[in-house]
């Protein structure tokens, strides 16, 4: 695989990794204001975290790849 391809689609699967992880987060938030119980609330941090993680990880790869 040519590294420009390479580099394009890193880039790509950055993006998707920012937006599945904001859209995982913000789809935890209505859950969580809906119910105010302990265990729903351990429930959704869960998913909270992991769309925090990629959301990180999407946007730290992405600032890698533009960098020249």
């Amino acid at each position: 695989m040519a590294p420009e391809l390479a580099k394009k689609l890193c880039k790509a699967f950055a993006v998707i990794a920012v937006v599945t992880g904001g859209a995982g987060m913000a789809l935890c938030v209505p859950i969580l204001l809906t119910y105010g119980k302990v265990s729903v609330l351990a429930t959704v941090s869960l998913p909270l975290i992991a769309g925090a993680v990629l959301v990180g990880s999407g946007l730290t790869a992405f600032a890698i790849l533009i960098r020249e």
